[in-house]
């Protein structure tokens, strides 16, 4: 009975070894998780964090550090629950306000040039603790100010 006891003892210490040591017995790793590990390794870190680039709305230029676009942002609007909303002119990035002809101002709803006092028409959302939300809706050519002319009738 002893040397049983010794036995059964003698075998749960060598399993509980091989369940210890079986990371190291298993060799380098493979799947997914190394081919993670390796794309992860040859990025820098300051790839993995930095923030995407960002683009002017009115001539797609890629807006360097500090660069800022022109805009004009009315007071008052709409707010539901935590989103206010208002209405916003876009004028340009550096790179094509004021006009010029290295940089066309091109409006992205009906893709035609804009004149030199031509801006975008947009709704600017803003949400506590995100970042804004533009949305464009046009520029003063395809979305400008409607006349009595350009009025929907009643037609009867």
């Amino acid at each position: 009975m002893p040397a049983m006891f010794i036995e059964v003892l003698v075998g749960l210490i060598g399993i509980l070894i091989v369940i210890a040591l079986w990371p190291m017995l298993k060799g380098p790793s493979s799947g997914a998780s190394a081919v993670r590990r390796k794309k992860h390794s040859n990025r820098s870190r300051t790839e993995i964090n930095a923030p995407t680039a960002r683009r002017c709305p009115v001539c797609h230029a890629t807006l360097g550090p500090g660069e800022r676009i022109k805009s004009v942002v009315f007071s008052g609007g709409t707010a539901h629950r935590e989103i206010h909303e208002h209405t916003t002119h876009i004028f340009g990035c550096p790179h094509c306000y004021p006009n010029n002809h290295v940089h066309p101002r091109v409006c992205p709803v009906c893709d035609s040039t804009l004149t030199r006092d031509g801006y975008l028409l947009a709704r600017m959302f803003k949400r506590p603790g995100k970042k804004d939300h533009v949305h464009v809706l046009g520029c003063t050519d395809c979305r400008g100010p409607r006349t009595r002319r350009s009025a929907p009738r009643n037609v009867e």
